[in-house]
């Protein structure tokens, strides 16, 4: 029980805490393993991804810089160390651990309140050397869709990372609001935490974890509302479908890109994200390359050079130009995780969990068109 509240306490921290933590999962699961069982239609295509991966760090184009960011598919290892623990504790237990990570986002979100309101960045800046020195500003224009902050300022939660806390506060408010709807007992505790989540998200000014969070809490009532497992299936592929016909529709109207105001900015990183796929395809440059890449091509271009040298802001583009094996292996687990929930609430085990599952994927689905699963 431990050990999983220490990663989701941990991924809310920072990143050497959370490898500590993810390290000591490791251990366990090691100490476990006669104990321990993993579904096969899982564990597979995690396989498949890692392998995937690893092949392309081998035969990517542009040279290996980090072993860090080579060997950063490690952390979807999650699934089947957290998941496998997860089934030998009650549950009662696992009730404990979800209530454990969401008062640690509790004190995220008040941190980044009092960020915005006392306009600084706050004492634990210290732990995170490489996070910005100054208070994060939102250079949006009013008009833009959904622009919002404090003071003209964003907060960052303890990881000192806006998108991390934003995408792990809109996840953990999903699994909040799902037990407060499929949970037993203490639905309005469960409600508290989700709209603090939520605040959180809002405070972050980060759009895709809203709109993520909104999709997920559709998801939740779909599934409560309907009554068939025909028609809940069908429902989640017709969301899946919604939620890339939606990009699709929006990337192609410049009035509605006006209006949210990124996509400009990000349509520039997307079509040298397809230049990079063009020019490495099927090599790929490398799983974890791309900020190297980047930072060498960046330089060069008037229009790229003083964008964020991260990634494409696409975990498809991302992992297509780096390592396009990847893909399959992805979709493929994606798929089995959402049969593997459907299947779990249709049959009506740990309904609740089952739901937070769904609705946290289909939330996923629509941060990864903007931003990248590294985070």
């Amino acid at each position: 029980m431990l050990l999983l509240a220490g990663v989701g306490v941990s991924a809310q921290v920072g990143m050497a805490p959370l490898n500590l933590a993810l390290l000591a999962l490791l251990l366990g699961a090691v100490a476990m393993r006669r104990q321990l069982q993993a579904p096969r239609d899982i564990v597979l295509p995690v396989a498949a991804f890692i392998g995937a991966s690893l092949f392309h760090v081998i035969v990517g184009t542009e040279a290996l810089q980090s072993w860090g960011y080579a060997t950063h598919s490690r952390v979807v290892l999650v699934l089947i160390l957290a998941g496998a623990i997860a089934a030998h504790l009650s549950a009662g237990q696992r009730l404990k651990v979800l209530c454990a990570v969401l008062i640690t986002m509790a004190l995220s979100v008040a941190y980044s309140f009092y960020q915005v309101f006392a306009e600084t960045v706050g004492p634990l800046q210290a732990l995170h050397p490489h996070a910005l020195d100054r208070p994060i500003a939102n250079h949006r224009d009013a008009s833009a869709w959904l622009t919002f902050s404090i003071n003209g300022l964003r907060g960052t939660g303890m990881i000192h990372h806006i998108l991390s806390f934003a995408h792990v506060s809109c996840m953990l408010a999903l699994a909040a609001a799902a037990q407060a709807v499929f949970g037993k007992g203490k639905s309005l505790v469960w409600a508290l935490f989700s709209v603090i989540g939520v605040c959180g998200v809002m405070v972050s000014g980060a759009r895709a974890a809203l709109v993520g969070f909104v999709i997920g809490s559709s998801v939740l009532g779909l599934l409560y509302f309907l009554r068939s497992a025909r028609s809940r299936r069908f429902a989640v592929v017709l969301c899946v479908v919604a939620i890339f016909s939606g990009f699709f529709v929006v990337s192609m109207s410049p009035d509605l890109r006006q209006r949210i105001g990124s996509f400009s900015a990000r349509q520039v990183l997307w079509t040298q994200g397809v230049k990079a796929l063009s020019d490495s395809f099927p090599r790929g440059i490398g799983f974890g390359a791309y900020p190297h890449y980047a930072e060498r091509v960046y330089a060069s271009d008037e229009a790229l050079e003083n964008q964020v040298k991260a990634w494409a802001h696409n975990t498809w583009l991302s992992l297509l130009a780096e390592a396009p094996l990847t893909v399959p292996a992805l979709i493929w687990l994606l798929v089995a995780l959402f049969r593997r929930a459907l299947a779990q609430f249709e049959r009506g085990l740990d309904s609740a969990w089952a739901a937070a599952v769904l609705a946290s994927l289909m939330s996923w689905l629509v941060i990864c068109l903007f931003h990248d699963s590294h985070f």
